[in-house]
């Protein structure tokens, strides 16, 4: 015979379902996953290829769907930010290639939105974990199936899963950005199974980082992890004091990037000597004067958002003649932030992007200086990695990439809301 409890228990079983299943829209989770698939869209793009664009397409509605509450807050807060791809579609209106300018416009601002949800709108130390899980999975799937190229004369780099030796390199260096702040988290709350995780992940991109032979990385990594340590153990000092350690690291950043094109140039010499190239090959001189013909030609407005790297374009094809890239180039550049935007932007684009950067950047610092979270502090960290690489590569300026995601989640970051989720504390 059934108990009157027992018949008690059986009817709330009836009535409420698997409530262990039941979907808990504010539970931190939810960001882990979705900076984690908004990363993993862009840093698996070469074995998604057109699927990268479909993914990203779909992150703006599932955060709609699943943080309906924090989409406004966060897009009133990021309106300046969304000048620059406002800006970048706009210039469809005076583009040598219209119809590319508004399409590639409209994917790099499907790119930005994710970040601004993930700087702006997403649980800090949620986001932290989810990116560093989708990182550390691509680093190890990296080492066990990905490949070696030709490097130099007889020698080889590691591409791994990437597009390149040097995006190798870079993303094995970001891989290690996150292996530290995370692992340094992990420590602090006694997870040392999380902590050794980190220190295997970081050692393993440790090695995908040497095997690249990417120089540029590895010195920019080389400055950014320091800046970690030092940043986390201020985590306790007065914030008068580390208000003073973020400052003078600040000033080095600044002047390690202005004075970039000094200390770089003969760095790269150096590489290519052991390699048995020459400056020439590099391309960079090539690229650069190409680059400074177009800027002459349209200076103020520029010829449109993306509009040279286009097959029916005679000059694309020569370049990419000349640097022996295939026909379509899958995103080939200037190599040069600044001169990028000038040739598609102009000097009205470029003046806009600048302000809005540096804008976004300070806030962001200022913010971690007050309030150092974990976040806070790898964002910071990526800022001083990101800074000497604005001359000799492109940031921030592509779509489907994540360098731009990355540095639009700092932007984003500088003026989100004081508190987005009741589980933030770290």
């Amino acid at each position: 015979m059934v108990t009157r409890i027992q018949a008690g228990s059986l009817a709330r079983v009836r009535t409420e379902p698997e409530s262990w299943l039941r979907f808990n829209r504010a539970s931190p989770v939810i960001d882990s996953l979705f900076a984690a698939y908004v990363a993993g869209s862009v840093i698996f793009a070469t074995i998604l290829q057109s699927l990268t664009p479909i993914l990203i397409a779909l992150a703006t509605p599932l955060y709609c769907l699943l943080r309906w509450e924090r989409v406004a807050t966060v897009l009133l807060r990021c309106w300046p930010i969304l000048l620059l791809p406002a800006f970048a579609l706009t210039s469809a209106l005076w583009s040598e290639a219209p119809a590319a300018t508004l399409r590639y416009g409209i994917f790099y601002l499907l790119t930005i939105m994710p970040a601004l949800f993930i700087g702006a709108g997403s649980d800090r130390l949620a986001s932290l974990k989810g990116m560093f899980a989708i990182f550390a999975i691509y680093t190890f799937a990296s080492l066990v199936f990905g490949r070696y190229v030709s490097w130099g004369v007889s020698g080889i780099a590691f591409a791994g899963l990437a597009g390149s030796k040097n995006m190798s390199g870079d993303l094995a260096a970001l891989t290690m950005l996150l292996a530290t702040t995370f692992g340094i988290w992990a420590m602090g709350q006694r997870r040392l199974v999380l902590a050794g995780f980190a220190v295997l992940t970081l050692l393993a991109a440790l090695y995908a980082l040497f095997a690249s032979k990417a120089t540029g990385a590895l010195l920019a990594a080389g400055m950014a992890i320091p800046c970690i340590l030092l940043w986390t153990a201020s985590r306790r000092l007065p914030v008068g004091l580390r208000t003073a350690i973020f400052a003078l690291t600040v000033l080095i950043a600044i002047g390690v990037a202005a004075s970039a094109s000094y200390w770089m140039a003969p760095l790269f010499d150096m590489v290519l000597e052991n390699s048995g190239k020459d400056q020439g090959l590099t391309g960079r001189d090539f690229l650069w004067s190409m680059a400074d013909r177009l800027i002459v030609e349209r200076p103020l407005l520029g010829g449109g958002y993306r509009h040279f790297w286009l097959e029916s374009n005679l000059d694309a094809q020569y370049v990419w003649r000349e640097m022996m890239v295939p026909a379509g180039g899958g995103g080939f550049n200037f190599h040069n932030t600044p001169r990028d935007i000038l040739v598609d932007l102009g000097i009205v684009g470029l003046i806009l992007f600048t302000m809005v950067m540096i804008g976004g950047t300070f806030l962001t610092m200022f913010r971690t200086m007050l309030e150092p979270y974990y976040m806070g502090i790898f964002l910071c960290a990526l800022i001083v990695f990101q800074a000497p690489r604005l001359f000799f590569e492109l940031v921030a300026f592509q779509n489907m990439h994540y360098s731009t995601l990355l540095v639009f989640m700092i932007l984003a970051y500088g003026v989100r809301p004081a508190k987005v989720s009741q589980a933030e504390h770290a």
